[in-house]
């Protein structure tokens, strides 16, 4: 053994020292970065679960109000063809006005769906990238200390999420 550590000149004390070391820094790392990061992730999992929570929600409404669509439909239908039946030229215009006020209401409906769902996604979207952009400068300030001023710091992420915007909507095009 000793010879061994002749031949690579190792320094015993210095190898413990450097693992000492490693394991200090180790610990630093999981309290002040890996800990807080996870616990970040975690709640911003949650919360976007919850998100497509809802947004199945919506979905469901507005395939429920696409039934209800249908079955008012279905039920204009057989109004029409019963009127149709006996009644003259004045019950085909009464059919044709029901079937467009259905119509029309159903397209709100799904399109009143449809503009809530793109609201909560982009308000999901903002909160995620501010989130993101909130963690980022609590770990640079852990790490850094506190050489920057918050000042500085609104402005570089006021910065960050004007350009992660334009990208988004370059995205959209």
């Amino acid at each position: 053994m000793d010879a061994l550590i002749e031949t690579f000149h190792l320094d015993v004390k210095l190898i413990i020292a450097q693992m000492v070391n490693f394991a200090i820094v180790a610990i630093v790392l999981w309290f002040a970065a890996v800990k807080p990061l996870l616990k970040v992730m975690t709640e911003r999992t949650n919360t976007i679960e919850k998100g497509l929570a809802d947004a199945k929600s919506a979905q469901a409404q507005v395939e429920e109000a696409g039934a209800a669509y249908e079955s008012a439909l279905q039920q204009a239908r057989r109004e029409a063809d019963d009127l149709l039946a006996t009644a003259s030229t004045k019950s085909q215009q009464e059919r044709a006005e029901a079937i467009a006020k259905t119509k029309t209401e159903v397209e709100r409906i799904v399109k009143a769906g449809k503009d809530q769902l793109a609201a909560e996604k982009l308000a999901m979207i903002s909160s995620a990238q501010r989130d993101l952009l909130d963690l980022v400068l609590a770990v640079v300030h852990k790490t850094l200390g506190e050489g920057m001023s918050k000042e500085i710091d609104r402005k570089v992420i006021d910065r960050a999420l004007r350009s992660l915007e334009t990208a988004d909507k370059h995205k959209k095009s």
